[in-house]
């Protein structure tokens, strides 16, 4: 029997991973959920297994154990007892956690990041004493390389000077050396970098609002009152999310990707160009019945500035909208491509599947589209019941 414990379960990725482990008879899946109390816990419960249309009597519902903590409190939040048991029944940990906020304070960024990880690694610690444990796949960002042009190896940490995009990005790349000091101890590790996480590549499906919708916002004027950037040969590298669970639980169990980092990305041929994927946006907008300003191109870097200056002169409504404006122009700023050579390997030994782009962004812009409309309609409800 595995017992697996996946932190960030209510996120993006790790709702996802859950329905691929409990696939399996012989695994239990236990899940850290953040939640005020007994009955906040349980509707959050409930929203997951109507995300995963699992019905509470399903066999596989019974594999799944929560319990309310916190990935960054000690001993994660939960207590002694259940800490206890932890340490003598965990065999593998899939730590997927994460603060994806772009602009927050490195130290929130930080406390999050390197603090989950450091909790992470107290509780595995514990676990190889036992004796049980075999396996943590932690979940980083391609984001750790940092503002370094031209094509990043699927390798440790690279050791120049960086320069990150954000607080978020520096602090996971400061989490990643202590992970990688930890494997160079005996840790059983691999870890995964993926791209920008998008919704699923069957259905556009996601359980939380993302970063690239904002982008698709932005890349198609409605953000940025009609003004553009020019985005000559930058690439986006996204990535569907049940491309990323496919492969980290493929991962999980395989001894052979041991003290591996694997670029869970779409890689630099098949990613699409920005100033071809705005295009693409605008046109499936415009298909949908959505007006569209006409979209005037800038330079970048007259973009950032101007971006920079809203945030202090602007309206409350303009500050509103360019909050994390500037992060958004950083992805843009530095041409990268990305080395994805042992994900493919894995790949194919795997029979994991990579669709490009064109395949599955009409579902993701029906998705999105979609859930705005139902946001807008529960928001007009509760106005006219007020």
């Amino acid at each position: 029997m595995k017992h697996v414990l996946i932190t960030g379960a209510t996120g993006v990725l790790g709702s996802e991973l859950v329905p691929r482990f409990v696939r399996d008879p012989d695994v239990t899946v236990h899940l850290l959920i953040r939640a005020n109390d007994k009955t906040h816990l349980h509707a959050r419960l409930v929203d997951l297994f109507q995300y995963w249309e699992l019905s509470p009597d399903d066999p596989r519902a019974q594999q799944i154990r929560a319990y309310q903590g916190d990935v960054c409190a000690d001993q994660l939040g939960v207590s002694d007892e259940l800490y206890r048991r932890f340490q003598s029944l965990l065999t593998h940990i899939v730590h997927s956690a994460g603060n994806v906020k772009l602009n927050q304070p490195v130290a929130a960024a930080r406390q999050h990041a390197v603090g989950s990880v450091r909790n992470i690694l107290a509780l595995t610690n514990a676990c190889q004493t036992n004796g049980q444990f075999e396996k943590l796949d932690a979940v980083s960002t391609i984001g750790v390389a940092g503002m370094r042009s031209g094509m990043i190896q699927e390798v440790r940490l690279p050791t120049p000077e960086r320069g990150y995009r954000n607080t978020y990005e520096q602090a996971k790349a400061e989490a990643e050396e202590i992970l990688w000091q930890a494997s160079a101890d005996g840790l059983p590790l691999t870890v995964h970098r993926p791209s920008m996480i998008v919704g699923d590549a069957n259905t556009g499906k996601v359980l939380t609002f993302q970063v690239f919708y904002y982008l698709c916002e932005f890349l198609t004027g409605r953000r940025s009152f009609g003004i553009v950037p020019e985005m000559g040969t930058v690439k986006l590298d996204i990535i569907p999310v049940d491309c990323v669970a496919d492969a980290i639980h493929a991962s999980c169990f395989s001894s052979h990707t041991t003290g591996k980092v694997y670029h869970l990305c779409t890689g630099d041929s098949d990613s699409l160009p920005l100033r071809d994927l705005a295009n693409r946006l605008r046109e499936m907008y415009r298909s949908r019945g959505i007006s569209l300003p006409t979209t005037r191109t800038v330079p970048l870097s007259v973009l950032t500035q101007a971006s920079r200056l809203l945030q202090y002169v602007g309206t409350k409504k303009i500050r509103k909208t360019t909050s994390s404006l500037v992060q958004f122009l950083r992805y843009l700023a530095t041409e990268q491509s990305f080395d994805t050579s042992q994900y493919d390997l894995f790949r194919a030994e795997c029979s994991l599947r990579r669709p490009t782009p064109e395949t599955y962004l009409e579902l993701l812009v029906d998705q999105f589209l979609q859930g705005r409309a139902k946001r807008a309609e529960v928001k007009q409800r509760s106005h006219v019941g007020a």
